[in-house]
């Protein structure tokens, strides 16, 4: 056999040898044992330690944010008197009756937030109710504005607050629905 010929032949083999050899992690630990085969002949037969991982737990969730009664004493519900109302109708619907409550500062200094919460009749897309958002449409202005629906199942999902920033904000909006009448969702 020429050289020509031998160098494929040996490159083959080792590159083989290689990755039959080298997985870069090391092997697992085995008993091995054997077994008679039904001519009578034993064969070696490899049982690998198998560690089960445990399932990752749930971390338990926190408790509901709750309002504050004494913040929301403080607390007052005024007029929301939108610059440009019929953007707000085309948006959220043509409500009958809003208020707003000021939540204060977000997590931006000078931004500040509020509970926006209007009573809307029903129409072809909902039922008559209540809806209600988290914004910085009522407050000074800044270059951007906005709306955070406020929904039933998640409410503060959206909301990047510390916890006691979000007993305030849960506090606003309750004593808003309290304004309007609207019993609290529980």
């Amino acid at each position: 056999m020429t050289t020509s010929k031998v160098f494929p032949v040996i490159a083959c083999l080792v590159s083989a040898l290689l990755l039959t050899s080298c997985s870069g992690q090391a092997a697992p630990e085995s008993e091995s044992s054997t077994s008679p085969t039904p001519d009578g002949t034993k064969t070696p037969t490899v049982v690998l330690d198998y560690v089960e991982e445990p399932e990752d737990e749930e971390e338990p969730s926190p408790p509901p944010i709750e309002p504050d009664r004494s913040l929301m004493k403080k607390m007052s519900c005024d007029a929301f008197e939108p610059e440009a109302p019929e953007e707000i109708n085309f948006r959220f619907g043509n409500y009958t009756r809003s208020t707003q409550v000021k939540v204060g500062e977000g997590l931006i200094p000078g931004e500040e937030w509020w509970i926006v919460a209007f009573e809307l009749p029903a129409d072809d897309s909902r039922d008559a109710g209540v809806r209600s958002f988290l914004t910085t449409e009522p407050g000074p202005p800044i270059p951007y504005v906005s709306w955070i629906e406020i929904g039933d199942d998640d409410p503060w999902g959206p909301v990047e607050w510390s916890r006691k920033k979000l007993v305030v904000a849960e506090s606003a909006l309750t004593k808003a629905h309290e304004c309007l009448g609207a019993k609290p969702e529980e």
